[in-house]
């Protein structure tokens, strides 16, 4: 009988332990004036699974993707995450093929994160108002999905309207 205890005594203590995530908490409190519908929803369950794997010191840049085309159409992502304590990049990315399975990617001169590390190296300059004042590259709803980053560390959100750079190396705007 006293096995049975302290076996469920352990499993709760590991279902509190792993229900309490602070990163999420924070991305709670740091989306507290967000419109609460659906969308936000799945873009929650998403964020809570990627910041589960995460320590404290993490920035976070994460773009979001929809096909408005398909109704119902899956929501995917590509995220940056940035561990301010080492310096480590590494890139998480679904697919609308498969939104289910996240894809840890190599950083590598690839022209798909470009804008991530552009973002993320402004940021940690201190360009957050350089940032805020990039417009929209492109007029299609879909393309003009904005970037949100998250600083876990100060405790900080920022949404930077979607921009592309050229085939120069410079921002479209």
């Amino acid at each position: 009988m006293k096995k049975k205890i302290n076996i469920c005594i352990y499993i709760l203590f590991l279902a509190l332990f792993f229900s309490c995530n602070p990163l999420y908490k924070q991305y709670e409190l740091l989306n507290s004036n967000t419109i609460k519908n659906s969308l936000y929803s799945d873009q929650s369950k998403i964020i809570k699974s990627i910041l589960s794997k995460e320590k404290k010191q993490v920035i976070l840049v994460i773009r979001w993707k929809k096909n408005i085309l398909v109704k119902n159409g899956p929501l995917y992502y590509t995220a940056l995450l940035y561990n301010t304590v080492n310096g480590e990049k590494k890139i998480i990315k679904t697919t609308e093929q498969n939104p289910d399975k996240e894809i840890l990617l190599k950083i590598t001169s690839d022209k798909e994160f470009k804008e991530y590390l552009y973002i993320l190296e402004n940021y940690l300059e201190g360009k957050d108002e350089y940032l805020l004042s990039l417009e929209d590259s492109f007029s299609s709803s879909e393309a003009n999905s904005p970037y949100y980053l998250y600083d876990f560390v100060k405790n900080k959100k920022l949404k930077i309207k979607s921009f592309a750079f050229n085939k120069n190396g410079k921002i479209i705007q």
